[in-house]
C-alpha cells in the first residue's frame, strides 16, 4: 500500500515539546481533513513532512522514500498562497517550468485565461486561490497540503473552487490534505478526518 507514513516523530520549538514519539500513516489517493485546537501543531507537521523542517528525531516517508528536504512531490499552499508579487499571472505558471503549450489551456479552466498579464494585488481572492492551485498542479505535487488555504473565502467560493478541483485532484490520483478549523465548509469532500 502506498502511503505517507510518519514514524515515531518528535519535535520541539526552543522548550516546547510539540510532537512526542507521534506516528500516522495515511494511505495515498485519498482526501484528509487535519483538524485540532489552535497551536497543536497542524502547520507545524505539514511542515516537518514536505521536508522545510527537520524533525529531532523520527522519519517520514513517502512511498517508503525517507523525506529528508523540501521535495516537490509534497507541496503546501498556505492562506497567504506564496505568490510572487512582482511576477504576472502567466509568469507565475512560467516559473514552475512548464510549456506555453501545457499552460494555456489550463488557465481556460482555472478562469484565468483573461487575467495572464494581472499582478497578485489585481487579483480577486479566488482568483489568487485558483493560481495558486494551479501552481502546485503543474510543479508535479503528490501530496497538495492545503493550510487554512480557503480561511478568507466564503463558503460559496470554497464551494464553487472544490467543485472544479476535487475531480481534477482525484483524476490525478493526487493526495490532499486540508488543514482547517472549518470542517463544516469541506466535509462533503473529505474521505476521512484525521485528529491531532
Amino acid at each position: 500500500m502506498e502511503s505517507l507514513k510518519i514514524k515515531n516523530l518528535n519535535f520541539k520549538f526552543e522548550k516546547k515539546v510539540i510532537f512526542e514519539n507521534y506516528s500516522l500513516e495515511l494511505p495515498l489517493h485519498k482526501i484528509y481533513a487535519l483538524i485540532g485546537p489552535s497551536g497543536i501543531g497542524k502547520s507545524t507537521l505539514a511542515h516537518l513532512v514536505s521536508g522545510h523542517l527537520q524533525p529531532n528525531s523520527g522519519e517520514i516517508f513517502l512511498k517508503n522514500k525517507l523525506i529528508s528536504k523540501p521535495t516537490r512531490q509534497i507541496f503546501i499552499v498556505h492562506q497567504e498562497d506564496d505568490l510572487f508579487p512582482w511576477l504576472t499571472v502567466l509568469d507565475q505558471l512560467k516559473f514552475t517550468s512548464s510549456s506555453l503549450e501545457e499552460i494555456l489551456p489550463l488557465l481556460e479552466i482555472f478562469k484565468l485565461s483573461e487575467s495572464i498579464n494581472l499582478y497578485p494585488h489585481e487579483l480577486s481572492g479566488g482568483m489568487k486561490k485558483r493560481l495558486a492551485l494551479l501552481r502546485a498542479e503543474l510543479i508535479g505535487a503528490k501530496v497538495l497540503i492545503l493550510d487554512e488555504t480557503f480561511s478568507s473565502l466564503n463558503k460559496l467560493l470554497i464551494d464553487e473552487i472544490l467543485l472544479e478541483m476535487i475531480p481534477r485532484w482525484k483524476e490525478k490520483g493526487m493526495t490532499i490534505v486540508f488543514i482547517t478549523h472549518h470542517l463544516d465548509y469541506i466535509k462533503n469532500y473529505i474521505d476521512q478526518v484525521v485528529s491531532l
